[in-house]
């Protein structure tokens, strides 16, 4: 465990490489799970080179039962006028639903801050704009939505 935040029942931890390698199952099936929806950019073991060199973060967020109820991962873009923490990928586990612990990401915010970011990013489906249009900043700041990524697969003769 790297960074612990506690809010109302749940709590946010930044795992450390080898919290990671301890609960690889559970988190490797949440990035699993999360990259059926991409375009093949990468797959779980990618990402464990990426905590394992720390390129990516890696946060859980646990319930008040002490189970992991989502995985969400991190990465830092380092542009030429500012820092901007990436959020990667976001995964439920076990069921859960992004209205029991949406309030984690404050904790993710937090630590943002206090790596000089001056926003938070995410690339995702259009429904995305949709669930976080409902969230709201610790201080209020709201996420809108600025561009939508889409990608044309070229074919080989």
């Amino acid at each position: 465990m790297i960074k612990e935040n506690i809010l109302d029942n749940i709590r946010v931890i930044q795992l450390s490489t080898e919290t990671i390698m301890q609960q690889w199952s559970i988190v490797e099936k949440a990035i699993s799970s999360a990259l059926i929806y991409s375009v093949d950019e990468a797959d779980s073991y990618t990402y464990l080179r990426k905590f394992s060199d720390n390129t990516y973060q890696c946060w859980a967020v646990i319930d008040s039962n002490e189970k992991i109820v989502n995985i969400t991962v991190t990465h830092i873009n380092h542009y030429d006028k500012h820092k901007s923490l990436h959020l990667l990928l976001t995964s439920s586990v076990g069921g859960s639903k992004w209205e029991e612990y949406k309030e984690a990401h404050h904790a993710i915010e937090q630590y943002a801050r206090t790596q000089g970011c001056k926003r938070i990013e995410m690339y995702g489906r259009k429904g995305w704009s949709r669930v976080l249009s409902k969230l709201t900043g610790s201080q209020n700041e709201k996420y809108k939505e600025v561009y939508v990524v889409h990608s044309m697969e070229l074919k080989n003769e």
